[in-house]
């Protein structure tokens, strides 16, 4: 849980309005803390009929979004892939831990864990994804050698590539993207609970998609090798991923628990209670850190003129600092 409290006594201390600040922050972490949004979700929503239920947690909240769900429905078995496991309170599974943020020697181990585990799947089941951050890189079944898909991985990172860019290239490389664990768990009912981390939540990027339709398309992902420049000849290697008119998808409910929208709703609503003045300027904030501070700090003052006081403007998306290297090189984080 977000320490508030740990917050407030150092930075807030001698703010006029700290306390209403640390509010509106525990509001905004709370609102998507993944274990609290997983029940949120089930406690509204019934499962469809089913003799058996499995959970498949991937990502970096895999854990607490798993440990949550167990809480509420009984388990015939689980598997975790994560970035960092975390004790599990009330859940036996099997824990596995990925590379991040470039798959390795133990992603390709997960990957292969994964199709055994949904090879075991049948009709009458029902699989439980708990999807999170991260798990693009976690898992993987390439159809290049892991080498490979390493240096270009790095390659596109070094090169300034977008994320999605990237995750594009990576689900027409990658048997278990792009829809490719929903193919792979042999017409079992499947409820993806999906914690967003991608600017405008497009499903097939959150986690590069493993139960969600692409619109991409292997030509899109050629574009983007020669967009950055890097002359790999992998035409014939990519894959063509699934798209949303595949009958796979009448099996699959992709269901958004969390995303960066949910957690600025939330903030607004704790800052109006705290007696602030509010308004959400963007959910999708993307760009150069310079350059969006910079446009913040223009709307700061526009809206000094506008917003009764005291006033809270807020803002979510993700932000690229773009790293230059003596050897001409770049990256963005």
């Amino acid at each position: 849980m977000f320490t508030v409290h740990q917050f407030l006594n150092s930075t807030l201390r001698s703010h006029p309005r700290g306390e209403s600040v640390a509010s509106i922050l525990a509001a905004t972490f709370n609102a998507v803390e993944p274990g609290a949004a997983v029940k949120r979700y089930l406690s509204g929503h019934p499962l469809p009929p089913h003799r058996r239920t499995f959970a498949f947690g991937l990502g970096k909240a895999a854990c607490a979004m798993t440990d949550a769900l167990s809480e509420m429905v009984i388990l015939s078995e689980a598997l975790i892939v994560t970035k960092h496991a975390s004790p599990l309170t009330s859940l036996t599974a099997t824990l596995i831990e990925g590379d991040h943020p470039i798959p390795g020697d133990s992603s390709l181990a997960a990957g292969r864990s994964v199709l055994e585990f949904f090879s075991r799947l049948t009709r009458d089941d029902l699989l439980i994804c708990l999807i999170s951050g991260g798990g693009s890189s976690l898992i993987t079944a390439p159809m290049i050698p892991l080498a490979d898909l390493q240096s270009l991985t790095a390659a596109l990172l070094a090169s300034g590539a977008r994320v999605d860019e990237i995750n594009i290239v990576r689900r027409h490389l990658d048997r278990l993207k792009g829809g490719g664990l929903a193919q792979a768990a042999n017409g079992a009912q499947i409820v993806s609970l999906i914690l967003s981390d991608v600017v405008g939540d497009p499903l097939e990027a959150i986690a590069s998609g493993p139960t969600a339709p692409d619109p991409s398309t292997r030509e899109d992902a050629g574009r983007i090798l020669r967009k950055y420049q890097l002359e790999k000849n992998l035409n014939d290697e990519f894959i063509e991923t699934l798209k949303p008119n595949d009958g796979i998808f009448k099996h699959v409910q992709n269901q958004l628990i969390g995303s960066n929208y949910t957690a600025l709703k939330a903030a607004q609503a704790e800052a109006g209670r705290e007696g602030l003045s509010t308004r959400i300027l963007t959910d999708k904030l993307q760009g150069e850190a310079r350059e969006v501070g910079a446009g913040i700090a223009g709307d700061l003052m526009k809206e000094l003129n506008i917003l009764k006081r005291p006033f809270c403007l807020l803002a979510g998306g993700e932000t690229t600092v773009t790293l230059n290297f003596a050897q001409g090189g770049r990256s963005r984080i």
